[in-house]
């Protein structure tokens, strides 16, 4: 394989990768904030981390691809070299997912700070004429 084909190999890879992405985001509007932050970036660091495809190469491709491969060629042994960068990149983003604040919309903040300031005005009494 020539570098022009590596490279062209990658970029056909990212720009699918991406759509992906961009379909996931799509269908995952409706959902909670926090599912749909998991989901998204789950499946970013799933589809964009890289790996060695084999040991003593330069070639790089997605971890969870070439822990696929090695499973289904060399056994289930082999998944571990690619399987566990997968694995680690995964529960990392999920982490940082959870840990994320969720910032209210400016329209919620406005909607709640007015609930909040309606029932604190105080009525004035009204007298029977």
């Amino acid at each position: 394989m020539t570098s022009t084909q590596y490279l062209l190999g990658w970029l056909v890879y990212l720009a699918g990768a991406t759509g992906c992405l961009f379909s996931l985001w799509l269908i995952t509007r409706q959902l909670p904030v926090r599912i749909q932050r998991v989901l998204c970036l789950g499946a970013t660091a799933l589809l964009y981390t890289p790996w060695w495809t084999k040991a003593n190469t330069s070639y790089l491709a997605p971890a969870f691809l070439t822990a696929i491969f090695d499973g289904l060629g060399q056994g289930p042994e082999a998944m571990e070299r690619a399987g566990l960068v997968a694995v680690a990149a995964l529960a990392a983003s999920t982490l940082i997912a959870l840990l994320l604040p969720i910032r209210q919309s400016d329209n919620d903040a406005g909607k709640e700070k007015k609930a909040r300031h309606s029932h604190t005005k105080r009525k004035e009494p009204t007298y029977g004429e």
